[in-house]
C-alpha cells in the first residue's frame, strides 16, 4: 500500500480536487491523498520498503515566476533530490509551449515595462534549457505532460508508483550528480555557490578537509591561502572572507 501528500500550502487551490480525481484510479494501492508539511508539491510513500517519490508541479505560468533570482524552483528540486529516492519536475504543457509562453517584456529597476529584443529572448530560450538540464543532474528528472491537470495526475501518479516497484525506474534517465550532499553543504556557506562546492571537493576531496583548512587559516588570522583558492582559473579572493559570516560552524581561535 502506498501513501500520498501534497503540500499544505495547496489546501487552499484547485490541485487537491484535480489529485482526488486522480487518486480514484488507484484507490486500491493508495491511501486518500493527505496534506503534510513538505518542501515540494507531491510526494508518494512505499509503506512497506519505506521508499519516497518526490514531485514539484509546474503550470507554464508558474514555471516562470519560480525561476531566479526571486523563484524557488532550484531549492524545491533540490530538496527532492535530498530526501526522496526518486524525483520529478513536471510541467505540465509541452517543451514548445513552454518556449512559446518565454514573457515577451521585463520590468526595469524604474518600474518600466520593455518589450525584450529577439537577442534577450533567445537568452531566456537559452536558461530553460540550462535550467532543464541542471535540474536533470540533480536527479530529478523534467518530464512535459498534458495541460488537463487531472490526466497529468493520473499519468505522474503511475510514474511515480513504477519507480518504486518496478526496476529500472523512469528516473534512471537522469544520473544524479556525485557528491550531491557534500555539494550542498558546502552551498550553505555564504560565498560558495554550486560551481564553487564542486572545485573544492575536487580539490580537497571531502567537506571535512576543506572547513579543517578553513578553519586554520582562520585560527591563524591569515586568509590568503583561502583567497588564492582557484576554482575554473579564478581566484576565491574576498568572497572567501564571507564563509565565516554564519553562526554554529567556526570555532573561535
Amino acid at each position: 500500500m502506498f501513501s500520498l501528500f501534497f503540500d499544505n500550502n495547496e489546501k487552499q487551490g484547485k490541485r487537491p480536487d484535480f489529485l482526488d480525481e486522480a487518486w480514484t484510479y488507484y484507490k486500491k494501492r493508495i491511501n486518500k491523498p493527505e496534506p503534510a508539511n513538505l518542501d515540494f508539491d507531491l510526494m508518494l510513500v512505499d509503506e512497506e520498503s519505506g521508499k519516497q517519490v518526490g514531485a514539484e508541479i509546474k503550470e507554464l505560468d508558474d514555471f516562470w515566476g519560480s525561476l531566479p533570482p526571486r523563484g524557488r524552483l532550484g531549492r524545491q528540486c533540490m530538496d527532492i533530490a535530498l530526501k526522496c529516492d526518486y524525483g520529478y519536475l513536471s510541467i505540465l504543457g509541452s517543451l514548445s509551449e513552454l518556449i512559446e509562453s518565454i514573457p515577451p517584456y521585463y520590468k526595469t529597476d524604474e518600474g518600466n515595462i520593455i518589450e525584450k529584443p529577439e537577442e534577450r529572448m533567445t537568452l531566456d530560450e537559452n536558461m530553460v534549457y540550462a535550467v532543464l538540464g541542471d535540474i536533470k543532474s540533480l536527479g530529478v528528472l523534467p518530464v512535459f505532460l498534458s495541460r488537463n491537470p487531472i490526466d497529468s495526475f493520473r499519468l505522474l501518479i503511475n510514474y511515480m508508483i513504477h519507480d518504486v516497484i518496478s526496476d529500472p525506474p523512469i528516473t534512471l534517465c537522469s544520473k544524479p550528480r556525485k557528491n550531491m550532499h557534500a555539494i550542498n553543504v558546502l552551498c550553505n556557506l555564504p560565498g560558495i555557490g554550486w560551481e564553487r562546492a564542486e572545485a573544492i571537493l575536487e580539490q580537497y576531496g571531502s567537506v571535512s578537509e576543506f572547513l579543517q583548512e578553513a578553519q586554520a587559516c582562520l585560527d591563524s588570522d591569515n586568509l590568503g591561502p583561502l583567497e588564492n583558492l582557484k576554482i575554473n582559473g579564478r581566484r576565491f579572493g574576498k568572497s572567501a572572507h564571507k564563509m565565516f559570516q554564519v553562526d554554529g560552524i567556526w570555532g573561535l581561535a
